[in-house]
């Protein structure tokens, strides 16, 4: 159990996602945060120190565990396709807006994605479109002391972000 003096407050963002995350009298992430998909299945579980990720690790649609490096550049996407950027449909971004749609990637070290995991949706609609874009990037992998590494990238969509 947190102490008062070591804990402003328990963070509960929703039922699934970061039962034990703790937020200290200085504002900072403290503590073990898990992170969960739309099926209940683990994605990570990230130790922060003083607010900065001491230690993550990826947990595979299997439920493998792929411990990640703290890395010197980040993933990031370097080519989509913008004709099924649902983006574009001022339509659908209205729509889209009015909930969130938050994916996660693993990204090998090619720049190719592993996998695509929901953490949060809306509609069903929305989710395939944004998933569709989402399958269209390519990556510049991830960087370490100038070699490229396996890491993960979150795409947040929605009113909440």
């Amino acid at each position: 159990m947190l102490s008062a003096q070591m804990c402003i407050a328990q963070i509960r963002h929703d039922s699934r996602n970061y039962p034990d995350n703790y937020i200290d009298y200085n504002g900072r992430k403290q503590g073990n945060w898990y992170v969960y998909d739309t099926d209940d299945k683990l994605i990570n579980k990230i130790t922060y120190k003083n607010d900065l990720p001491d230690n993550t690790v990826y947990y595979d649609i299997k439920g493998n565990e792929i411990p990640l490096q703290k890395t010197d550049t980040e993933a990031k996407p370097i080519k989509a396709n913008q004709t099924i950027n649902p983006f574009n449909d001022s339509k659908f971004s209205a729509k889209v807006f009015n909930c969130s749609v938050t994916v996660n990637c693993l990204i090998k070290v090619d720049g190719t994605v592993q996998e695509y995991r929901l953490v949060s949706d809306c509609s069903k609609k929305a989710q395939v479109k944004i998933l569709k874009f989402i399958k269209s990037f390519e990556f510049q992998p991830a960087k370490l002391n100038g070699e490229k590494v396996l890491s993960q990238k979150t795409f947040y969509y929605g009113k909440s972000f």
